[in-house]
């Protein structure tokens, strides 16, 4: 007779265990540790279902799929303890069904590291195909002295955002129209916005920043740290 499994709903609770077990596959397949706890963190709510693989020792798998309204697909993600490629089926097998059930008209998407040999094999395997690629940069800056930032054209200000309303309302408005065109983008509610920002720890107004032309928003960064590194969580342009 086949073991069944110790599968279990995802709970708010579990988001410790879920980064010692996210942390466990960066620094395997990465080199070193890529999440923090907001990261990872479940968004529990009716758009979303998750479930973990639960054993003695600690999670051994966790599976979700969410669906969010500035987006035009389903995500998803299957996340296994290093070794264990076994049950990545079963949490696929649970997220499958959910992804339809959330919107049967959006495709699945789930990411895959290039350095994830293992996963991408069992997703391809599974029907999967690569419909895009992101790529990382990064630039290593000095602790001293600080970099000199470089004069704006005439014309351009650029500016540090505060919470007043007006303010988060023009950054809403400069990203939302940037990201009209691109792939995956559904737009967003201002509400919706704020709300997503909020609960993924995107508050540090000190990292915000509303270029204006002539007096005119233009653009929009927002950004954020990721451990001890600086981070563009978004940056548009119109």
């Amino acid at each position: 007779m086949a073991t069944q499994l110790p599968i279990r709903d995802v709970t708010i609770e579990d988001t410790p265990a879920i980064l010692d077990l996210v942390t466990l596959v960066d620094v395997a397949e990465l080199g070193e540790p890529d999440h923090t706890e907001l990261d990872v963190r479940p968004a529990i709510g009716e758009d979303f279902r998750g479930w973990v693989i639960e054993e003695p020792d600690g999670l051994a798998g966790y599976g979700w799929a969410q669906r969010r309204p500035d987006h035009s697909s389903i995500e998803a993600d299957v996340t296994v303890r290093p070794g264990r490629t076994e049950l990545y089926k079963p949490l696929l097998d649970l997220v499958r069904p959910a992804a339809r059930d959330l919107d049967p008209t959006l495709p699945l998407q789930i990411t895959a590291a290039s350095q994830m040999g293992p996963k991408r094999r069992v997703l391809e395997a599974s029907g999967g195909r690569i419909v895009r690629r992101f790529l990382r940069m990064a630039v290593e800056l000095p602790d001293s002295p600080s970099p000199r930032l470089p004069e704006p054209p005439p014309g351009v200000e650029i500016r540090r955002l505060g919470d007043d309303a007006a303010d988060l309302q023009t950054m809403h408005g400069v990203v939302d129209a940037a990201f009209r065109e691109h792939y995956g983008y559904a737009g967003t509610a201002f509400d919706e916005w704020h709300a997503r920002l909020t609960a993924t720890g995107l508050t540090d107004r000190s990292l915000w920043w509303l270029a204006c032309v002539d007096g005119v928003p233009a653009a929009g960064l927002i950004g954020t740290t990721a451990r001890s590194d600086g981070y563009v969580d978004t940056l548009g342009t119109l």
